[in-house]
């Protein structure tokens, strides 16, 4: 579900009672679309990198949502802001995990693949947002879908010429 939280990006995956939030938005937006669609529990929030139109609800969860980790790209938590890494405590207990290229999260059916960056980063432009591939596949039915953050063509366009993405719908 691409959810509407204003100018910023908060994407949820979501399979029965399992949920990964890509991305928070600007502001506490993403806590009432999340209450639309009745969720209570996330297995991860995934922060592509470090803007806060894509970190700013974070710290809105706490006390309205549970969450098992928050997932950064590798290098990225050295790096967080006292505001997010505080967030990131309150909301998950510190549980803090840094992924790179080839890493999976599996969200009930659905795998979420990282495929960029290739090498650590700050986080702090958009050229080191994580890309995912998400993926689905059951009974028949298939899905397949890339999430880029604000990664530009630059940085997509190597991901798919090294045959990180293929057929995406």
């Amino acid at each position: 579900v691409v959810m509407d939280v204003g100018q910023g990006d908060a994407i949820l995956v979501q399979d029965g009672s399992h949920a990964l939030l890509v991305d928070t938005g600007p502001d506490g937006a993403v806590v009432d679309a999340l209450a639309r669609l009745h969720v209570v529990h996330l297995d991860a929030v995934l922060l592509t990198h470090l803007h806060d139109d894509h970190y700013g609800g974070l710290d809105d969860l706490v006390g309205h949502v549970t969450c098992d980790e928050v997932l950064v790209a590798r290098g990225v938590a050295q790096e967080m802001p006292d505001e997010v890494a505080k967030a990131c405590d309150e909301l998950a207990h510190g549980c803090v995990r840094e992924v790179g290229c080839g890493d999976e999260c599996v969200v009930g059916g659905f795998v979420a693949r990282v495929v960029w960056p290739w090498t650590p980063v700050t986080g702090t432009v958009n050229e080191d947002s994580l890309e995912l591939v998400v993926s689905y596949e059951e009974g028949g039915q298939s899905l397949s879908a890339l999430l880029t953050g604000d990664a530009e063509r630059e940085e997509t366009s190597q991901v798919v010429a090294a045959g990180e993405v293929g057929d995406i719908d």
